[in-house]
């Protein structure tokens, strides 16, 4: 950020937006996957990222409520 003390104003050259942990990481659903219900790990991301489901959503071509 540099101050710009003459206008007053802050000038940024970068804003970050953290979106589905791109800049944090997630901890690992290991116990509540594989531990309580016996799936294979990794297959809630596999669920949740599948290409079919999170496209529609992330474009917005499905409402909230869809």
């Amino acid at each position: 950020m540099t101050d710009n003390r003459t206008t007053g104003r802050f000038l940024y050259e970068a804003v970050l937006c953290d979106v589905d942990g791109v800049l944090r990481r997630w901890p690992a659903a290991d116990a509540i996957e594989h531990d309580a219900h016996g799936l294979p790990v990794g297959a809630l991301a596999a669920a949740v990222f599948a290409p079919a489901r999170v496209q529609p959503a992330v474009t917005g071509e499905v409402t909230d409520e869809q």
